[in-house]
């Protein structure tokens, strides 16, 4: 009986790694600024993100993640972005353990003049929820969310503001510390690297040079 409850117990320990590393993502993430050309034309909630529900602030989980996350997938579309004349606020990557929409965790992003809290979490789909604070002439807020595919870029769109990600599932068969920086992209696009037509031309003309 004994050795029946020890088999029963390491049977559990071997199979806690596998459930826990289920719904582990690489997470890639810009959020830039647009140039609204109508002011009036644009809405946004009332109230204030509640930051107290960060549990962290996703700049220190990238740099803490550097070592497994060194190269960003989406450097080119931060290049086309600058191109634009774009601001760019973040461009984070970072990997997390996704938990289901019941059980959301919130993480701080952002700075000074953009910033709020994020979440993702999985259902049938993976979906992000943003709730941003923009401070311009007076304070704007601003709630987003997207339902995602795992490999998939997606870009939310703001006359203000716009949100490019992309979450990669790892490979449960695979050592998550020894996961190389770039999983090997499943989806048929042109992504990541570089933008899609589609998405490019959605994006605003780069501002005239002041000079």
């Amino acid at each position: 009986m004994l050795k029946q409850h020890l088999f029963f117990i390491s049977f559990l320990v071997l199979l806690i790694p596998t459930l826990t590393s289920a719904d582990i993502y690489d997470i890639e993430l810009i959020l830039f600024e647009r140039h609204a050309e109508n002011q009036d034309i644009w809405s946004t909630s009332s109230g204030e993100p509640d930051f107290n529900l960060a549990k962290n602030h996703l700049s220190r989980m990238s740099a803490h993640n550097t070592s497994l996350l060194a190269e960003k997938v989406l450097g080119k579309v931060t290049d086309t972005l600058y191109q634009k004349g774009l601001q760019i606020h973040s461009h984070l990557n970072w990997r997390q353990d996704v938990p289901d929409r019941a059980n959301k965790i919130w993480y701080a992003m952002g700075g000074q003049r953009i910033g709020g809290v994020i979440s993702i979490s999985r259902g049938r789909y993976l979906h992000l929820d943003a709730d941003l604070l923009l401070r311009d002439d007076e304070n704007h807020r601003i709630q987003l969310n997207r339902r995602m595919r795992s490999g998939e870029l997606h870009y939310l769109d703001h006359p203000k503001i716009g949100i490019i990600v992309i979450a990669e599932k790892i490979d449960t068969e695979t050592d998550v510390s020894t996961m190389p920086a770039e999983a090997e992209n499943t989806v048929p696009q042109k992504m990541p690297g570089e933008l899609n037509p589609a998405v490019e031309n959605s994006l605003p003309k780069a501002m005239p040079d002041p000079s």
